[in-house]
């Protein structure tokens, strides 16, 4: 009898330890839906830290940091796990940060600002790593990282290429565009780089001899706002004022198709998946939109999200997040639903 007794009062131990456990994994479960009632397709998980524009963000390539700056003049580093900020603001600029990227193994972040330097940062000190570089004139604002040159973009006209160790200027400085650059993107290997500016050029070049690989590219019949490389480096993508994202074959230079998007928005912003499945843009309007990157097709609805601008879009190291920075001081998180979940139109 005893026995038994003891058998039964280990059966109702185990019965109780399952439900609570159950009563766990459905507050997981629930916590989870809550998240996701916020994020893609709905509005987005926010980040808020910013007392002005959120300008620029980016995800470390490991995926461990993400980046965001802003119109007052500050970095940010998140943990993009906890949502939470991994260190104080790092400060040092003295106008709005426009433009940013990490060095291809994390280790460091640099910003463009419209204060006319670039600075670059230690993203584990938080320290700053030598001096501000200049020479932009009075507003900096591209800025791109490949494992040994860092390449600088403003309003001058000229495209400044500096070693990441050093420090030092490589002269002289890229020369072939006729307004202020705007942007710049590295290839994968860092042997090319692809740059874009307000009257619509765009240019690639050959970064050991410094000279453009061919004539520039009248691509947009507006600024050309920002131009993201390809995680192959095969592909180049821009986004213009003028309301139209294309696709650029970087061997030919010539557009593949007609335009991914033709609005009467402008684009500012746009960025391939790691993956190269997915291309995200956004808009002046706070609207951000997918396109599958073989078919050319959209991927679900639109996000909305932002009240004013995006002016910046970032997929984290494995495809699966979206991060998005606008006018209205936020930075949103996007999750990437299951291939399966996908609404193709």
């Amino acid at each position: 009898m005893d026995e038994l007794h003891s058998e039964r009062d280990d059966l109702l131990a185990k019965l109780k330890a399952a439900e609570e456990d159950a009563k766990a994994a459905q507050a997981h479960i629930e916590r989870m839906q809550q998240m996701l009632h916020v994020v893609w397709p709905a509005a987005g998980f926010l980040l808020v830290g910013h007392i002005d524009a959120a300008t620029a963000v980016c995800f470390s390539p490991e995926g461990r940091m993400l980046a965001t700056a802003g119109r007052d003049a500050t970095l940010r580093l998140w943990n993009p796990s906890t949502y939470e900020l991994m260190a104080d603001p790092l400060v040092g600029h003295t106008g709005a940060i426009v433009g940013m990227a990490f060095s291809p193994d994390g280790a460091k972040v640099a910003t463009a600002s419209w204060d006319g330097t670039v600075r670059v940062w230690d993203s584990a000190t938080q320290q700053m790593v030598g001096e501000a570089l200049g020479g932009h004139g009075e507003a900096a604002i591209g800025v791109a990282l490949s494992r040994q040159v860092l390449a600088t973009a403003g309003e001058d006209s000229a495209v400044r290429l500096w070693d990441t160790c050093t420090q030092q200027l490589l002269d002289p400085p890229l020369v072939g565009h006729v307004g202020a650059v705007l942007d710049a993107a590295f290839s994968p290997a860092g042997d090319l780089l692809a740059t874009c500016d307000e009257e619509g050029l765009i240019c690639f070049w050959d970064t050991e001899t410094r000279k453009l690989i061919a004539a520039p590219i009248l691509g947009h019949e507006g600024p050309v706002s920002q131009v993201a490389m390809s995680p192959t480096g095969r592909f180049v993508a821009t986004v213009s004022e003028d309301g139209s994202a294309r696709v650029w074959d970087v061997e030919s230079r010539q557009p593949i198709g007609g335009p991914l998007i033709s609005q009467a928005k402008s684009l500012l912003c746009v960025t391939f998946s790691p993956d190269g499945q997915l291309l995200a843009a956004g808009d002046e309007e706070g609207i951000v939109r997918l396109f599958d990157f073989r078919s050319r097709r959209p991927v679900g609805s639109p996000l909305v999200g932002h009240s004013g601008p995006v002016h910046d879009v970032t997929f984290s190291a494995d495809s699966q997040m979206l991060a998005t920075a606008g006018e209205d001081g936020t930075v949103r998180l996007w999750l990437r639903p299951p291939a399966s979940t996908l609404e193709r139109r």
